[in-house]
């Protein structure tokens, strides 16, 4: 009789102390037979509640893809329900390549899709290209008919990572340029032409897309723009990653080799402060900065750094997730480091309306670290999502996969409180994905598609 109240009391003691997992409500695979992928590409909530999701694709005409793609990869944008059902699907290109990266839903029901592109005139592309890859924009109306587009760029590589509103309806975009002066890049590049090295690149238009004014930062190594947020003040807060020691615009020293790297900038792209993060490693990457409630903000990205500098924590694995909480001047509060024994690639991060934050990625890591679930058989890696609260703690964490692979660009809440995650599948129907992916030879290996993960958070109480 002792024996069997301790094998209860041992297995209430378990389940007590043991992580609840999120529940998979539905997942649905979006693309057509030839490649689609997402890299960073957001999902986002409508403004009527549904969702909008951005990616790169070749695959039509054929599975959810009713139009033939211009040349190789094309922008394209999709618009689903809050049960995965396919609204709507439009895809924008020329006879090359163009790679989708943002885009912003209009007060007037249209879109600015924005990215970087290698084609010349032809297609959806009415200008001819700079140099190299190009910043290249396209407004469509709430029918989604192209409205206008606009190419951005100079002698060599130019791009665009991310776009947010502005003054008077207009725009500002950030990415990065290679580029001497010329054409649509006015300030010399830090470093000499030979080097190439790119730097951050800020483009402000008006509500018509009209250059107001373009704006050159960093310094003589690699720096890129993942992301540009408005502040309610009317500055901006620029993100992303840098190899460059002190000059330029840059005000603090290098940490390791890259670092995160932040600019608030005014509305005429002057500089603020700027305000690096990093580890004595050589490897540290931003991609995303959200604001927080609190005025200040929150930054995502990968590390592979030990605990130096701004880095608490040692690195677990490979690359991790390294998140880092500041306030309104960019002064640290905390940090965490999230990984297993492999590598992560990190996506992006919610705002929770309890103050906590979702994390969203992609793990190789099996039972590892802060890594609770083995990837399934035969999967390279997976989704892996990560809750944390207000201070950064790990409430509960979550992988979903099929059999091959899959990753997490990015996810987002709906009004109701499921979560809906976004990323690539080259997985036909196994372990939580319930769909084939799209093939004309379904029995062969499928190329990649797009894959939306719906779920629920587990009940609180078990930190």
């Amino acid at each position: 009789m002792r024996f069997f109240f301790l094998q209860v009391l041992l297995v209430t003691f378990f389940q007590a102390h043991s992580q609840p997992y999120p529940q998979k409500l539905w997942d649905k695979r979006f693309g057509g037979f030839g490649g689609d992928q997402t890299i960073s590409q957001p999902i986002k909530t409508a403004k009527d509640g549904n969702l909008l999701f951005f990616a790169e694709s070749i695959g039509g005409p054929s599975g959810d893809i009713a139009n033939a793609a211009w040349g190789s990869y094309d922008y394209w944008l999709f618009k689903v329900d809050t049960v995965g059902n396919l609204i709507w699907e439009k895809g924008v290109g020329g006879y090359g390549w163009d790679f989708a990266r943002d885009f912003v839903e209009l007060d007037d029901g249209g879109f600015l899709l924005a990215g970087y592109s290698w084609s010349g005139q032809g297609g959806d592309k009415s200008e001819p290209s700079r140099g190299d890859f190009d910043v290249w924009i396209v407004r469509l109306d709430s029918a989604r008919n192209i409205l206008w587009d606009k190419t951005f760029g100079g002698n060599n590589s130019d791009g665009c990572w991310s776009i947010c509103s502005s003054d008077a309806g207009g725009f500002l975009l950030a990415g990065f340029t290679q580029s001497e002066v010329g054409f649509d890049v006015t300030d010399p590049p830090f470093s000499p032409p030979s080097w190439q090295d790119p730097d951050m690149w800020v483009i402000c238009l008006d509500s018509l897309g009209n250059k107001l004014w373009d704006r050159r930062y960093g310094w003589t190594a690699y720096d890129i723009a993942y992301k540009i947020v408005r502040l309610a003040d009317g500055n901006f807060l620029l993100s992303g990653q840098s190899d460059s020691w002190v000059g330029g615009t840059i005000t603090e020293f290098n940490r390791g080799s890259s670092d995160f790297l932040v600019f608030k900038i005014d509305a005429q792209g002057n500089v603020i402060w700027d305000k690096r993060y990093g580890s004595n490693n050589w490897d540290e990457n931003n991609y995303d900065l959200q604001l927080t409630p609190d005025g200040g903000f929150i930054l995502g990205g990968v590390s592979m750094g030990a605990a130096s500098f701004e880095k608490s924590e040692g690195f677990r694995g490979n690359h991790d997730y390294w998140i880092i909480k500041c306030d309104s001047l960019g002064n640290k509060q905390w940090d965490k480091t999230l990984g297993g024994s492999a590598l992560e690639d990190f996506g992006n991060i919610v705002l929770m309306p309890d103050g906590g934050y979702l994390i969203s990625g992609a793990s190789a890591s099996q039972l590892s670290g802060d890594k609770t679930q083995d990837n399934w058989p035969g999967a390279s890696n997976s989704m892996w999502i990560v809750k944390l609260n207000s201070n950064g703690t790990k409430q509960w964490d979550v992988r979903w996969s099929g059999n091959r692979g899959e990753d997490a660009s990015s996810a987002t809440l709906l009004a109701n409180g499921i979560i809906v995650a976004y990323g690539n599948t080259s997985s036909n129907a196994s372990f939580n994905k319930s769909q084939n992916n799209w093939s004309a030879t379904p029995t062969s290996t499928p190329n990649a598609d797009l894959w939306l993960v719906a779920f629920s958070e587990p009940p609180l109480g078990y930190e």
